[in-house]
Parts: structure tokens; sequence; C-alpha cells
């Protein structure tokens, strides 16, 4: 959503500009359920705080009674005003800045209907509403008038015989899968439903929803990992490396899935401040040093290539799949035409035995690795370690995804006695002291691209004048396998 700290109107124009020339589609979000008293629109027509019945845009008060679902003054969708309002609000944004398509916030408030505290599905606004159905069907209508192949997102929430009802319009819908995706990577399967996140599951006709396992609502997966993961003897995944490893498990159980999926930020770093440090709506610190932690890194790289695959490989997009999810050891089949595609993964914290049932016999490629496997018939015993995941293919696919994780990571703090770097920070030369046995520096952007490496025989003392000021990672890598990172400032 726009706000002045980003910038000015021609800096988000600019900004749109150079997305578009990239590919990327930009996707407006508007909050059209309510707005608040700084609006003029809410002040023309206010008393006794709250809008009068003359306002034509408002209503007096909301239609909703479960006050955990009331927010601001709350607009009136069954009026003429407001309805003229809505259209022309997504024309502007269209025509003025050339955005692609609109995120709207709170959609189930968008009808006069009134929802009482007589039942569970009443109290919360979610059972089947033919005006809010025919508010919403019309909005996108005009919306499509203006720009045919418009993104319209709904943060709806509603029973599911509401959203198949918008979905098959041509609408997308939120699907909220953090619960279930993070309870499989916290290693607790018991209510790990991932099949929910398959628009087919719910009964749709077309791929309109669009799964999240982080949003700006919900808890950071890897922080409930960290915090509250599942172990059993040695394997721990409240244990970092693990933690992340489950979190690429997890994303290739969900990038896999045909239909839109949303990315919250540094979800593919495995971003681990907890959503309710200093306030659920606080900053929070972005972590630009994980790009040089090889295990984040890790993550990026397996997240990257999922996308890629997406991307590249008709048989992600096919209607032909199905999610198996209940047990430990889940598996996605993806069929089109003569390519199938087997994804296995185990959410367990142990070591099991499972007998898989193959699309067909034959021979079969690893993505991950590049290991082959000639099937005799179609069933076969594998063992899964905790947590491992693969994927199979009867025909190989593209792309190389990277290579395994090798040795331990150590993040050592600016107090470590056992590395010291001086000064810091540092104008035409670096000076380290090391206690570790190390075999070369790296010097890398806050991104993690690399710009200088640094041989053993010279890491005493490093010539830094090719370097232009600003803040970089050092990384020095370790004769064991092992990584140690700092921060690093040139001025």
């Amino acid at each position: 959503a726009p706000d002045k700290a980003y910038g000015t109107k021609n800096d988000y124009k600019q900004f749109i500009d150079e997305c578009h020339k990239q590919g990327i589609a930009v996707i407006q979000d508007l909050v059209l359920n309510h707005s608040y008293g700084s609006s003029p629109l809410v002040r023309m027509y206010f008393a006794n705080g709250k809008p009068t019945v003359q306002n034509p845009w408002y209503n007096v008060t909301s239609n909703i009674q479960n006050t955990s679902l009331q927010f601001g003054y709350d607009f009136n969708h069954d009026s003429p005003y407001t309805r003229k309002l809505v259209d022309s609000i997504a024309s502007y944004w269209m025509s003025e800045y050339k955005i692609d398509g609109f995120r709207y916030d709170f959609t189930k408030g968008f009808s006069n209907t009134p929802y009482a505290n007589r039942s569970d599905s009443d109290y919360w606004a979610s059972s089947f509403d033919t005006a809010r159905i025919f508010n919403l069907k019309r909005m996108s209508s005009e919306v499509w008038k203006r720009k045919p192949n418009a993104y319209m997102i709904f943060e709806h929430l509603t029973n599911n015989t509401e959203e198949t009802t918008l979905a098959n319009y041509g609408d997308i819908l939120w699907g909220n899968m953090n619960h279930a995706y993070n309870e499989a990577t916290m290693g607790y399967n018991s209510d790990s439903k991932l099949s929910e996140i398959s628009y087919k599951n719910k009964g749709w006709g077309y791929p309109n929803r669009m799964g999240y396992m982080e949003s700006h609502d919900e808890e950071r997966l890897m922080y409930k990992n960290i915090t509250y993961g599942n172990s059993a003897g040695t394997y721990n995944i409240k244990d970092t490396l693990t933690a992340l490893q489950r979190m690429e498990l997890a994303s290739t159980f969900f990038y896999t899935v045909p239909g839109p999926k949303m990315l919250w930020e540094f979800g593919e770093l495995g971003y681990d401040i907890s959503i309710n440090q200093g306030g659920r709506l606080s900053d929070k610190a972005p972590k630009w040093e994980y790009y040089a932690n090889p295990n984040r890194k890790h993550l990026y790289d397996i997240t990257a290539a999922l996308i890629k695959l997406r991307l590249q490989e008709p048989v992600f997009s096919t209607t032909n799949f199905m999610i198996r999810d209940s047990g430990n050891i889940k598996t996605i089949q993806l069929n089109l035409g003569d390519s199938s595609v087997f994804i296995m993964g185990n959410f367990d914290v142990n070591s099991l035995d499972y007998t898989f049932t193959f699309p067909s016999a034959g021979t079969w490629y690893e993505f991950f690795t590049g290991n082959t496997l000639n099937l005799a018939s179609t069933l076969t015993t594998l063992t899964l370690k905790p947590g491992e995941y693969r994927m199979y293919s009867n025909v190989k696919l593209q792309g190389t995804p990277p290579a395994p994780l090798t040795g331990t990571v150590v993040l050592t703090n600016d107090n470590s006695t056992s590395f010291r770097i001086f000064p810091n920070p540092f104008s035409s030369q670096i000076n380290i002291e090391s206690q570790e046995g190390i075999q070369g520096i790296d010097i890398c952007t806050i991104q993690g691209s690399l710009i200088k490496k640094v041989k053993e025989t010279d890491i005493s003392c490093v010539n830094t004048s090719d370097i232009q000021p600003g803040f970089y990672l050092l990384v020095a890598n370790l004769k064991n396998g092992g990584k140690i990172v700092k921060k690093i400032v040139k001025y």
C-alpha cells in the first residue's frame, strides 16, 4: 500500500515502470471496507462520534456485531455513491499509475447484511451472502472493463461456498495456510492438512487460491520452529540448521502445487524474528546479512529453483494432480501428458520406511541430487530421513538445484576472541587475527554478492583500496568446512 515514507508519486511511477521492464506485475493493496476519522468523506457527514444517516458513503454503524471485525467507519457498499467511488479509485490507479491489479482488504465486509451473534458462522460473517457476492462481482466486472487481465484478489476468508462462487467468477481468494505448514515444519503432523492449499480440494474450477505460508497477519514459521520445534534423539527442529531444512521441505510442498503463491518478505531466507516483537505493527529489522549465511542462502537457492521450475515446466500448471497428506510421509503427484512428477517428504522427526506407489515403472530422475531410480514396478519401499524431501520425474526437469550443504556454519559475535578484525570501520586495509584454521576470505555485499577473494597467505593484512566505501560482509572459510561471518564498514 502507498505511503509517503516510500517516496513521491513520481518515484512510485518509476518503480512500476522498472518492474514492468522486468516482467513483474504490481498489485495495489486497497482498504475499502472502512476508513478512519481523518477521511474527509467521514467528516463531511459526521455527528455524535459516527457518520450521520445523510452520509452517502458510510453506514452509521457496522453491519457486523462482532467487534473483532469492526475497523474504523464502515463503507456502505450498497450505496451507488460508494460504488462509484470504488470504481473511480480502481480506474485512477490503473490509468495514472499503470497498476496491474488489486488486493482488497477484508472483503467479507462489503455488504450491509446484518451479522449478529446468532451462531458461530454468522458471528464471523462467513455464511453465504448474496448481496456481498453481487457487490464483489460488480466491482470485479468494472475493473475488467477497464483492464481485462487485471488481478482481483480478495482477503475474503468466508465459508467455501461463497469463495467457490467468486473463484469460479475469476477472482483470486486469499488462502491462509500458516497453521498447517507451521505444524508440519515443527514436526507436529496431526493438524497439518497441506492439501487445503489446493483449489481442487476446495471444489473450485479454476486455480484461484492465493496460498501463503506467512503474511503480515501470521507468525513467522522459522520463529516457531526454533521456539517450539519437535525433537527425537539428536534430531532437534529448534536447531537453526535443522529448522532451515524443514523450511526447504515445506517449500518443496508449497511452490510445486499449481496455483498462485505468496512469498512474504525474507521468508526465502528463514526470517526468524517474531511478528510480535516490539508489537505486531512495529518495524522489523531487515536481515540482509542472511544472504551470506550458507545455510540460509541454501534455502534461498532451493526457493529460487522451485519457482524457476514453475515457470519453465508446464507440469507444474497441470490440472491433474493429487496431494496425499494423511500421515508423516506426504506426497504430491503431478501428471501432464507423458510427464509425471512425484514428490515425497518425511515430516516426522524420525527416519521412516515407506512403500510408495509411483505413477509408473521405469527410470525416475531425482531433481535435487541428480540420482536415478530404476523401478521394475510402481511399488517401492524407500527410507527417508527426518525432514528429507525428494522430487522424482520420469523426464529430466530443467535447471540445476543448489549443491547439498556441507560443514557447519559458525556465526561469531563482535566480541569473539578467537577471530578478530581491526580496524573496523576501516579505510585502506583490514588486519585479521584468528585462532581458527582459515583457508581464505570472501568479502561480499550485504546482499551476498562476492566482490573480493583473499587467499590464505594474504589474510593477515588485506588490502582494501579497491573497495568502495560502504557496508560489507567478511566471510572466513574455515578448513573444517564451516564459516565465520562478520559485518565490516569501509569509510
